[in-house]
């Protein structure tokens, strides 16, 4: 078993060779040709352990066999996806027997929790599903965390292993309060604790619930200090008796670039009002990258460097992605400490501020 596995390190590394540009851009049947290749090469490494011994353990079998199976599974789909995104093409012509795949395959087998290709795939088939879902009802867009919710309720119907079904349970409500944070998570807190049998889950959750409870409307804004281009300390404290809108990003972060020019119409909207401020806090790793891109684009507004995702903003502020866009009021405290970016709702809101005039 352990040669088994030793082989089947460098075959690994031969079969991953095609970088996800080059695999995912291939046509259809080329894609699926590729996979099966892939499936047949794991199969043959795997059928030779089985030929020279007969006393290997059954689990460690079913294992391996998952493996081959799941990782094929997880690839046939997300391939249309990936296609899109790396040819660069609007749509991908599927045929109607592409999924049939999809009914081979076991959704409720809980001692697979720990096989991470199988966890992978049941999250991409929930994606999946969700996805069917959106496009069938446009108007569950509308309802508070959309996404989390659907998936939720799709969770209870797809998964009837309690161990998958809590599984899945808890990652979606982790991933919501990581990167969402908790506004308007009431409903789906509620049913999280109804549906969830773990109690390592619950406790898990809860407590992560909690650390946001700090950062809710109306609670006073983590302070914070920082230089700016010119090497002054600038802290968010200078600022009392005004709204500030701040943008946390990074050089390097493509979805943080995208918003520059959202951010500058926004700026330029509030020019002539003295009661709001524009604040970016930049996590880049190094000053250099930041203070170039500061004065080659001109931007505008307070510019700050923090150094680093470990900085005390992303701590105290509970920031696990960027960007990230928080709202401050007048007394300094929480108006969202997850706002609508640039692109989004801000502008409206902003304008139904008090003492606030385009």
């Amino acid at each position: 078993v352990n040669n088994y596995l030793a082989k089947k390190i460098l075959l690994e590394e031969k079969l991953n060779a095609i970088r996800y540009p080059q695999l995912y851009s291939l046509e259809k049947e080329q894609f699926i040709a590729r996979a099966d290749s892939v499936k047949n090469v794991r199969e043959n490494h795997l059928g030779k352990l089985l030929n020279s011994r007969q006393d290997i353990n059954e689990k460690f079998i079913k294992f391996e066999q998952a493996d081959i199976l799941y990782s094929r599974a997880w690839m046939l789909l997300n391939y249309p996806d990936y296609y899109k995104h790396f040819a660069k093409k609007n749509s991908v012509n599927l045929g109607e027997d592409y999924y049939s795949f999809l009914t081979e395959l076991n959704l409720n087998d809980g001692e697979l929790i720990d096989l991470e290709f199988y966890t992978m795939y049941l999250k991409s088939y929930l994606n999946k599903k969700t996805d069917d879902e959106f496009k069938k009802d446009s108007t569950l867009k509308d309802i508070d965390n959309a996404l989390t919710a659907v998936k939720l309720h799709l969770t209870k119907e797809i998964f009837t292993d309690e161990t998958i079904k809590n599984y899945m349970l808890y990652t979606l409500m982790t991933a919501q309060i990581k990167y969402e944070g908790i506004k308007n998570t009431e409903a789906l807190m509620a049913d999280f604790v109804k549906n969830c049998t773990d109690q390592k889950y619950l406790t898990k959750v809860k407590e992560q619930y909690s650390k946001w409870e700090k950062l809710a409307e109306g609670k006073p804004a983590p302070l914070f200090s920082y230089p700016d281009i010119t090497g002054d300390t600038i802290s968010l404290s200078d600022f009392k008796g005004k709204y500030v809108y701040i943008d946390v990003w990074a050089t390097w972060c493509g979805p943080c670039r995208a918003e520059l020019p959202h951010l500058e119409k926004l700026q330029e909207h509030f020019k002539e009002n003295e009661n709001i401020v524009f604040v970016s806090v930049s996590v880049d790793n190094t000053k250099d990258p930041w203070e170039k891109m500061v004065k080659e684009k001109k931007l505008k507004g307070v510019q700050l460097f923090a150094k680093g995702r470990k900085s005390s903003i992303s701590k105290e502020y509970m920031i696990n992605s960027i960007p990230r866009f928080l709202l401050i009021d007048t007394e300094g405290k929480i108006i969202d400490s997850n706002a609508p970016r640039p692109s989004g709702k801000i502008k409206e809101i902003l304008e139904n501020l008090d003492g606030i005039q385009a």
